[in-house]
């Protein structure tokens, strides 16, 4: 087995080596990028599927509050002295 290696060899195997490493480095950022895309993408969708929902509870209450404003301010009240009292006891 000879282990002579010309300059011209040695400089082929770094520049091979380099180009390999460039790759493999190119190749896990793109697989980086399209993980984040794909995440930023799946955010996106629960926040307006939260918002539509959100939504749509606001106007099914501001509908309950306009059918039966006695009953909506009655509530508001009890929510509100229980909130007081949890708040004093502390």
């Amino acid at each position: 087995m000879s282990t002579n290696f010309t300059s011209a060899g040695v400089g082929n195997m770094a520049a091979d080596a380099q180009k390999s490493v460039g790759d493999f480095v190119d190749d896990t950022r793109r697989r980086a990028e399209s993980s984040a895309r794909q995440a930023g993408s799946a955010a996106q969708d629960i926040y307006d599927d939260a918002k539509h929902k959100v939504q749509d509870a606001a106007v099914a209450v501001g509908g309950s509050v306009q059918a039966q404003p006695i009953a909506a301010l009655l509530l508001a009240g009890v929510v509100g002295g229980l909130l007081g009292a949890l708040l004093l006891r502390r």
